[in-house]
């Protein structure tokens, strides 16, 4: 039997974009991503988005919403597991041996495009942070 993280309910709700965007910043700049990899981050075609939305973007789509509420919960487990800090700040930039990394960096995955790789990496913080 397989047990998965609950997800972040966020489809439904009108979030405005001046509430997330900022800590979705923040997290991506302590995680020294690239402008092109934070437009993968995101699931992106290009990173002029990026730049729209720094400027102060007017609506967000509800899967645009839902991949920044995962980052967002990723970013929390880390510093709930390793602290505050490098250890935390630094993890998605180290080789990693565990599942689903397979020896990989983590940011390979995150900024994969694929949302799906998001929710596994989400879903495997959940479970260590759950001591499963």
């Amino acid at each position: 039997m397989a047990i998965y993280a609950p997800s972040p309910e966020l489809e439904n709700l009108d979030i405005e974009p001046a509430l997330v965007l900022p800590a979705l910043f923040r997290v991506v700049q302590t995680w020294g991503l690239t402008n092109a990899e934070t437009a993968r981050l995101l699931g992106l075609d290009s990173a002029s988005t990026i730049y729209a939305w720094r400027r102060g973007a007017t609506r967000i789509g509800s899967e645009k919403i839902e991949r920044i509420g995962h980052i967002l919960w990723i970013y929390e487990m880390l510093h709930s597991l390793f602290g505050e800090g490098a250890a935390s700040d630094g993890w998605p930039k180290r080789p990693n041996d565990g599942a689903p990394f397979n020896g990989r960096k983590p940011v390979e995955l995150l900024c994969s495009g694929r949302f799906a790789d998001i929710v596994k990496i989400y879903e495997a913080l959940f479970r260590k942070t759950q001591g499963w």
